[in-house]
């Protein structure tokens, strides 16, 4: 073990965790000439340090890999065009760092890792702060026939896709990255692609039928498909609509302030302007949201100054149906993707093995 080249790295990832989250923290944005930096000591301390230029290979592909996931999580107006570049620059230092034999673990690995934290931490707020009657009322909304049909039909079809992809890549085969690979599917192609979820889940559920009969009527397959269908109904559906009304609050239109991000969408609907949430419970929901015309769409750096000027101009106009939107009360990511960075080089796996790990062995 070359202790060494470990500590140098760690330092460098040490360095830039601070400096980024400092910047995002305080001026709400992450530097290019950090990522840079990044990126730059990567390749020269690799070809330098080593004396090898095919130790670049793995990086390069690596880094091609998280430029892919970061673009696509972008376009879904997921996270900001920042916290895609950081994404980058983190997944080329643990490239070099971890040398891992596959050419796309790292990129989602760190994904994983700091998903995970971040949503226990999230549910367990989320559970502490809703009272019994707010869980059963949301319960009832997503357990309609109408929506669990629906979802049923995505299921089906897209673990077919996720099972393909577990023969490539080891680390998706618990349920809960399958279940986390299903929800940006689904926000990837009702968001970026904008295509139908229930004609391109019906096309490939029809050539599962077909392609894999043995394995459908099985009971191992019954069992995964029920513990995924409840999995999902309740993370993508339950824990997001109680966390709409944990992490957000009413704030009068002549409030409203750049960087705010509404839960609200604005249509247009006669000769006045109304509110909808942005937080659907169904995909058929989801879809008609996806028809219509809004004023602003939903962005992950929020308002900025010209829109909240129309708003209020609106109002001035008396053209506005609603005196105030629904914020949501968000944190900067860059200290919550150096933590998942920083597990991922400690650890060097799955947060879930190494738990499992941990606890069972």
């Amino acid at each position: 073990m070359d202790y060494f080249w470990i500590s140098l790295n760690v330092i460098i990832l040490i360095i830039t965790g601070i400096t980024t989250s400092f910047t995002d923290i305080k001026k709400g944005k992450i530097m290019n000439k950090h990522i840079i930096s990044v990126i730059l000591f990567v390749f020269t301390a690799n070809i330098i340090y080593f004396r090898d230029i095919s130790r670049v290979i793995p990086i390069i592909f690596n880094m091609s890999f998280s430029l892919f996931m970061g673009f696509m999580i972008w376009l879904g107006n997921l996270w900001t065009a920042g916290d895609a570049k950081l994404f980058v620059a983190y997944s080329s230092l643990l490239s070099g760092l971890l040398m891992s034999s596959s050419f796309f673990t790292i990129p989602v690995l760190i994904m994983i890792n700091t998903v995970t934290p971040i949503f226990f931490f999230y549910l367990f707020l989320i559970m502490k702060k809703t009272t019994r009657n707010e869980k059963i009322e949301v319960l009832m909304d997503v357990f309609k026939p109408k929506n669990v049909i629906t979802i049923s039909l995505f299921i089906f079809s897209f673990t077919w896709i996720v099972k393909l992809l577990s023969s490539y890549a080891s680390f998706i085969s618990n349920y809960f990255v399958t279940i986390t690979l299903l929800f940006l599917i689904l926000y990837l192609i009702t968001n970026v692609l904008k295509t139908d979820i229930l004609k391109v889940s019906l096309a490939i559920g029809i050539s599962r039928i077909f392609l894999d009969f043995s394995n459908i009527f099985t009971i191992s397959f019954a069992k995964d498909f029920i513990f995924i269908l409840l999995g999902f109904l309740l993370l993508r559906f339950f824990v997001l609509k109680l966390g709409a009304k944990v992490f957000s609050s009413e704030v009068k239109v002549d409030e409203l302030e750049k960087g705010m991000l509404i839960l609200d969408r604005i249509r247009k609907e006669g000769e006045k302007y109304v509110k909808e949430s942005a937080v659907d419970l169904s995909l058929v929901g989801m879809l008609r949201k996806k028809q219509k015309k809004y004023l602003i769409e939903n962005s992950p750096v929020g308002l900025n100054k010209k829109e909240i000027e129309y708003i209020r101009r609106l109002k001035m106009e008396g053209k506005l149906d609603f005196d105030s939107l629904s914020v949501h009360q968000t944190l900067p990511f860059a200290p919550l993707l150096f933590l998942g960075v920083f597990i991922t080089a400690v650890i060097r796996e799955n947060i879930f093995i190494y738990l499992f790990n941990l606890i069972f062995t």
